[in-house]
């Protein structure tokens, strides 16, 4: 069903949806919205704050309705709220995309966490407004997706937006050159230059294969060219390098077009992702890596586990580390001092083996360290480099000593890496108690059935 903002249904044969004609302004754009809302205030609030901005917005009052309204009207932007009854607001995301991968989607929302952000990136949210809202943060995401809908208006409708083209492209939001068939860049607009650092003047006339701003950011030019004469359009992200030497991302268009009495054109886009590129190097490295140590985490360590398995770098070994005495530091001292023995433990590990050596945080006081490319004798010298390490750093504490009990293995073949994380697993707890005993610290290799040693 489609509902007015109010909540109340409209009877036919009127249409459900409550639609806004705005008078024309500079500013005005060219799009229709839906806004999907189970509150009345909230859908009335967005409402007034588009009514100048956009030419039409659709209501529905929960993510079920709203697919229903998408599938109707075929909106150029969602705006979504995210709990609401009946379907959420990442739901009905995830079956627009399903309906259309290109759609625009903008989440209102009040959460910030990374479990959150890292999911509605996962089901293709474009944009976020945070809760309570602006008109200028709500404007600014339509703006955004309203970039991406006027890049896909013009290449569904090329023929027919032809003589619009130069003024178009010099306002776009998004560099632009235009190419000949022959790959001899034409035109530039102003975002070309001010993205690259080329003046036009420097570019119009070049190969683009070979122009400076796009030269060695790809070697299969061939290949694109073939794909976009075909009528495909080519789209990648792609490193470049500025005229001044800095780098930066680009999602990458090349498409063919008819540019009437001049023959078949070619658009190339690139509009700068350098700060969601960072965003996607900052979640990728959160998803990875342990907060307190900035060690690699659980989860990487067992996908690593998993790919070594797989792989050809035997024999691979596996050191398993225990911090002795954590919990009583934890309650006589308080979890501050716990957690600097734990750094402390952490960078013992970190100074003690290789670069390419994985070494993850597993739990509280257990860490884990992969050693591909390495036998027991490689191992040995990593655990006495860590006690050496160890005792340096216990000379200069500030009575905080740290005491780890180490368990080693080593596998020859995959199917013997989870034998070999047991056995490294028993002996770690066997030189912990042999510490408490007082009769050694580290317990000698030996030979098993299944084969890690």
């Amino acid at each position: 069903m489609r509902v007015h903002p109010s909540g109340a249904a409209w009877q036919a044969p009127e249409w459900s949806i409550r639609k806004i004609i705005m008078a024309t302004d500079n500013h005005q754009r060219d799009i229709s919205v839906l806004c999907v809302d189970d509150d009345e205030h909230n859908r009335k609030i967005i409402g007034l704050m588009l009514e100048s901005k956009v030419t039409a917005v659709h209501y529905a009052k929960n993510g079920a309705e709203g697919i229903e309204v998408y599938g109707d009207v075929k909106p150029d932007i969602v705006i979504t709220d995210i709990m609401m009854p009946v379907m959420s607001g990442l739901e009905m995301t995830r079956r627009i995309r399903e309906i259309n991968p290109k759609a625009n989607i903008i989440v209102v929302t009040a959460f910030s966490s990374i479990d959150f952000l890292t999911e509605a990136i996962d089901v293709g949210v474009n944009q976020f407004v945070t809760k309570p809202i602006k008109s200028q943060s709500l404007h600014r995401a339509v703006e955004r997706c309203y970039e991406s809908v006027v890049t896909e208006r013009m290449l569904r409708d090329q023929h027919d937006r032809i003589s619009l083209l130069s003024r178009a492209l010099e306002e776009s939001p998004s560099a632009v050159a235009i190419v000949t068939c022959g790959g001899t860049i034409e035109y530039v607009n102003r975002k070309f230059s001010d993205l690259t650092g080329w003046d036009a003047q420097e570019l119009i006339g070049e190969d683009v294969r070979a122009a400076k701003p796009l030269k060695g950011a790809t070697d299969n030019w061939e290949q694109i060219w073939d794909a976009a004469a075909a009528g495909t359009t080519w789209e990648a992200e792609i490193q470049f390098k500025r005229k001044g030497g800095d780098n930066y991302w680009g999602r990458t268009k090349l498409a063919s077009f008819f540019a009437g009495d001049y023959g078949c054109k070619y658009i190339l886009m690139i509009e700068d992702i350098t700060d969601q590129k960072r965003f996607e190097e900052e979640l990728h490295y959160i998803a990875n890596h342990d907060a307190l140590t900035g060690l690699y985490n659980r989860g990487f360590f067992e996908e690593e586990l998993r790919r070594l398995a797989s792989g050809r770098a035997f024999p691979v070994s596996i050191i398993l580390a225990d911090i002795d005495g954590l919990k009583q530091v934890n309650d006589t001292l308080g979890h501050d001092a716990g957690d600097r023995l734990i750094q402390r433990a952490a960078q013992i590990l970190l100074d003690s083996f290789r670069t390419e050596d994985i070494v993850a945080r597993i739990g509280g006081d257990e860490f884990a360290v992969l050693l591909p490319d390495a036998d027991e004798e490689v191992v040995s010298n990593a655990c006495t480099r860590g006690l050496r390490c160890q005792e340096h750093l216990n000379e200069s504490n500030d009575g905080l000593p740290v005491n780890l009990s180490f368990g080693t293995a080593t596998a020859y073949i995959g199917g013997e890496l989870t034998a070999a994380l047991k056995l490294a697993d028993e002996r770690m707890y066997g030189d912990k108690l042999q510490r408490k005993m007082r009769i050694g610290t580290l317990s000698p290799g030996r030979q098993t059935d299944d084969g890690a040693s």
